[in-house]
């Protein structure tokens, strides 16, 4: 029997909108939620508890499948989502206790690690299609000139963060075409003011996922390079994470959770519609959109190498001072 004949009814739980000030300001109580649920002599362990800070993305789409398809359930976890509007404003609600589990991109956990967060990486969530066109890339406005990445040096380029990986790759994207990404005026937007922004010639040049890489499309900019192509074979683009705490003093809620996503990965993988149908539920995205983007992948275990790559790149553009030992930041490994 599939996962889709064996479907529970869906079950509506809280989900929450949070800025990112609200979660500065928000500290929790030092015991997690994940340490609440003891095990029971002679039986099985009792469901766990889990909060996991969560996003409205492509990258997150096993996420809702294994809440939807009762994956969690059968893991004993009860899990409630916490929906952010970007992997910065999860940061911090884990490293303070008011979520379990997050999920953010590989060189945005080594910067934190960097900087003396005990963040770890427990499960792989998104990863590059390792061939063009792919779900990310660098996109100029349909009239430009520019044809090849070196010729960035100079412009003006929208990443949505400079601590993470869209900088990292792109900077990346410009090397592996002969250019210099230190000449390169990088600034910060968010994913939905690039088009306008290209549009207007306000930048030269942005990076952009799923879907707005179709969005993009729509509007007449056209692609210049394939940034997570030019990084790291199956470059990893987003993961789950926790605190080193977590990990060691509730192991069995974090492997409960891994098995649960490498699931539900599994599941993803093998059906895309089925990726596609749910999708609605978690975004505003509408069916002719849905229906043309291109999904990442769902890998079932973290690529290692590619964390290292892009946690290599991000010392070498300066965002740590020191080598990041990737062995202790894959906690999954």
């Amino acid at each position: 029997m599939t996962y889709q004949e064996a479907k529970m009814p869906l079950r509506r739980r809280s989900i929450i909108l949070i800025a990112a000030a609200s979660v500065l300001a928000t500290t929790a109580a030092c015991g997690s939620s994940a340490g609440s649920a003891p095990e029971a002599e002679g039986s099985a362990a009792e469901t766990i508890p889990l909060t996991v800070g969560i996003l409205t993305s492509l990258d997150v789409a096993p996420a809702y499948l294994a809440e939807e398809l009762g994956m969690f359930d059968e893991h004993g976890l009860d899990v409630t989502f916490e929906i952010a509007e970007g992997g910065a404003a999860l940061l911090p609600s884990v490293v303070s206790g008011q979520y379990d589990i997050g999920f953010s991109n590989p060189v945005s956990l080594a910067v934190a690690r960097g900087r003396g967060m005990d963040v770890t990486i427990i499960a792989a969530g998104s990863a590059s299609l390792n061939e063009e066109p792919d779900y990310s890339a660098v996109l100029v406005n349909g009239q430009s000139t520019l044809t090849s990445a070196k010729e960035l040096e100079g412009k003006t380029v929208a990443v949505n963060t400079l601590a993470g990986n869209a900088y990292v790759t792109t900077r990346q994207s410009i090397r592996a075409a002969g250019g210099d990404p230190d000449k390169v005026n990088f600034v910060e937007l968010n994913y939905p003011d690039m088009v306008p922004a290209l549009a207007e010639s306000r930048v030269d040049a942005a990076f952009a996922v799923e879907p707005f890489v179709s969005l993009h499309k729509d509007a007449g900019n056209k692609v210049l390079s394939w940034p997570f192509l030019d990084t790291s074979p199956n470059n990893v683009a987003g993961v789950y994470f926790a605190m080193q705490q977590t990990v060691e003093q509730q192991p069995d809620a974090v492997e409960r959770f891994t098995a649960a996503i490498s699931e539900a990965s599994k599941f993803a993988s093998e059906n895309p519609d089925e990726v596609r149908a749910q999708v609605s539920n978690f975004t505003e995205m509408d069916e002719e959109l849905t229906a043309k983007v291109l999904l990442p992948q769902y890998p079932e275990s973290v690529n290692a190498e590619s964390i290292r790559t892009q946690a290599e790149l991000a010392q070498k553009d300066g965002l740590v001072e020191a080598p990041i030992d990737v062995d202790e930041l894959i906690a999954a490994n």
